[in-house]
């Protein structure tokens, strides 16, 4: 008996929804595995973002829109060099020093030359970050000639995050070998874990120690600043040293020359052995040949 056709589509319906199920079960377990894998799986998988599809606005949006840029959430190192130079090389070094504890900064390095030609500071300033520009822009508008300059701002956000991540996937791998520690039952298990704790903290220790250091480039700018004053060119006449002092040195000299002749003899001794054996191997032969003429002469 063929059955009508409202029932035979209510049966496809019923079939097909079953089928639908089944597929939404079988994925969903598979995600979950794929969750758990992901807990205590290899580092790469927990680096993976889910990335959503784009919605038809996004798709249809003009390419030249630029989106607007947070920037106090990039990680920025600024630096610099700023050569300056001023008639008054002391006040123009007391006008920065006061710039600098203002500022809540401090000197990394402070070097003084004093040349034939001219006089200078060289130092090596290091201000927070929020302050570096007023700092340049200050001391460019204060006292002296700007004779270079060179800023730079190098964007570390995407390294800074990456090591963000890693120390944090460390920290996770550290707490899970730290359970498992626990859950050991043999002698050999608990040294195996232990052994890679080990490594994990020292590489804890080495991520940290990275963090730190780009944290404190980041919040701290460093500018070079050169601080110079020409002055009259003076030449310098080396008198010549009393008759005294150059007989002393020469005396010295002379000694050191005839030490170091020694030495330089000592240091071929192997030289000088083959020279000796030699030398009595011909005189043995010399003596030979005349020992045997004046035998064949009284015969």
């Amino acid at each position: 008996m063929i059955k009508p056709d409202n029932e035979f589509t209510e049966m496809k319906r019923n079939i097909l929804m079953g089928i639908t199920a089944i597929v939404i079960t079988a994925c969903s377990s598979g995600n979950q595995e794929l969750g758990l894998y992901s807990n205590f799986g290899g580092a790469d998988l927990l680096y993976d973002v889910d990335i959503e599809e784009q919605s038809d606005v996004e798709r249809t949006k003009p390419v030249d829109v630029v989106e607007s840029i947070d920037l106090s959430a990039k990680k920025i190192i600024k630096n610099g060099t700023l050569s300056l130079e001023v008639n008054n090389l002391e006040t123009a070094k007391k006008r920065v020093d006061s710039l600098v504890q203002k500022m809540n900064g401090y000197y990394g390095s402070e070097t003084y030359r004093n040349r034939s030609n001219r006089t200078d500071y060289l130092l090596q300033i290091r201000v927070p970050a929020v302050h570096f520009e007023q700092l340049v822009i200050t001391l460019e508008a204060g006292e002296g000639k700007v004779t270079e300059k060179n800023l730079k701002a190098l964007d570390v956000t995407e390294q800074y995050t990456d090591i963000e991540i890693r120390l944090t996937n460390k920290r996770n791998y550290l707490n899970r070998y730290q359970e498992l520690v626990r859950q050991a039952k043999t002698v050999k298990e608990v040294l195996d874990i232990e052994e890679r704790i080990r490594g994990l903290e020292e590489e804890i220790e080495s991520v940290q120690g990275r963090l730190r250091y780009l944290s404190d480039q980041i919040s701290y700018s460093t500018l070079s600043l050169t601080l110079s004053m020409p002055t009259d060119y003076k030449f310098e006449v080396n008198p010549q040293a009393k008759f005294v002092e150059r007989f002393k040195r020469s005396i010295v000299s002379g000694w050191q020359g005839f030490v170091g002749f020694i030495l330089a003899l000592l240091y071929l001794w192997p030289l000088w052995i083959i020279m000796v054996i030699a030398l009595s191997l011909l005189v043995y032969r010399r003596r030979r040949k005349r020992k045997g003429k004046k035998m064949w002469i009284t015969q």
